[in-house]
């Protein structure tokens, strides 16, 4: 069965919603033009056709890392798991991908893939598949020019630097057996981040997402729910107190053990110090 088909020519304006008021939500976006295809299995598509895209991930649902090398992301998606959603536009039909529907048979795996340190390129790799569908759709981002700067460890989506691996960014919509084919050069992009309610929420996220040991986290969160606090009740000099706290707390505890993940909280921290009392 091929994933939803939508005869649109738009955006559905409700289509991306947060699962939750809390959620904090990673929307790329892309736009790219088919360079090569095989077979017709989109309506109107030829070389030079224009296809635009969007792909959005709940991080309330990102699926834990499951490899342990700081350099290898995996985050796969299957069992129902939501919160992972790719779709792109034709111009003649929407094709909208959903991981409640991901695929755990053979074939491509739904995920998120981070591969860092690559001999000699690093990749983003952004898969879906259907669960019974030959169809998958790809959006890949790859650096091959050194100093190789796409990625920077294997924390999604902290760690992409999306620019870097925009000159070798392609789309590819194909099935299983070789009979159909399309890809597409990414001639644009952007990865934002929506944090949802809580001005803190990401670097929360980050650090109930880690491997420290809960007394670490519950010590971290403390620090960062009394800065979502001071905010709320408009103290904005004491909540960036307790950020500068927060970042204290970071050398202190995590540093010596994940400098990665310290340097990605401390950097998350000053940015919130930086901007003051604004958004």
């Amino acid at each position: 069965m091929k994933a939803q088909r939508l005869q649109t020519l738009v955006w559905p304006a409700a289509f991306f919603v947060a699962s939750s008021a809390y959620s904090q939500i990673v929307r790329i976006e892309f736009n790219s033009q088919v360079t090569a295809l095989v077979g017709s299995s989109l309506e109107g598509v030829t070389v030079g056709s224009i296809i635009t895209g969007r792909v959005e991930v709940d991080l309330a649902h990102l699926p834990l890392d499951s490899n342990a090398s700081p350099y290898l992301g995996n985050y796969s998606y299957g069992a129902g798991r939501p919160g992972f959603v790719l779709q792109f536009d034709t111009g003649f039909e929407v094709i909208r991908y959903d991981s409640v529907n991901a695929a755990e048979d053979g074939g491509v795996s739904p995920g998120i893939f981070l591969y860092e340190r690559g001999d000699p390129s690093e990749h983003l790799g952004l898969q879906m598949r259907d669960q019974g569908d030959p169809y998958a759709a790809i959006l890949s981002f790859d650096d091959v020019s050194e100093p190789l700067t796409l990625l920077n460890g294997d924390y999604f989506p902290e760690a992409v630097n999306l620019e870097a691996g925009l000159a070798r960014a392609t789309f590819h919509y194909f099935d299983n057996f070789g009979t159909d084919s399309i890809v597409a050069r990414v001639t644009s992009a952007s990865l934002t981040v929506d944090p949802g309610e809580r001005r803190t929420g990401l670097l929360a996220f980050r650090v109930k997402a880690s491997k420290l040991p809960d007394h670490r986290k519950r010590t971290l969160l403390s620090a960062l729910e009394a800065a979502e606090d001071a905010f709320g009740e408009g103290r904005c000099a004491a909540a960036l107190r307790h950020l500068h706290v927060f970042q204290k707390k970071v050398h202190a505890q995590v540093e010596r053990h994940d400098s990665i993940l310290a340097s990605w909280l401390i950097a998350g921290a000053q940015s919130m110090i930086n901007s003051g009392c604004g958004n």
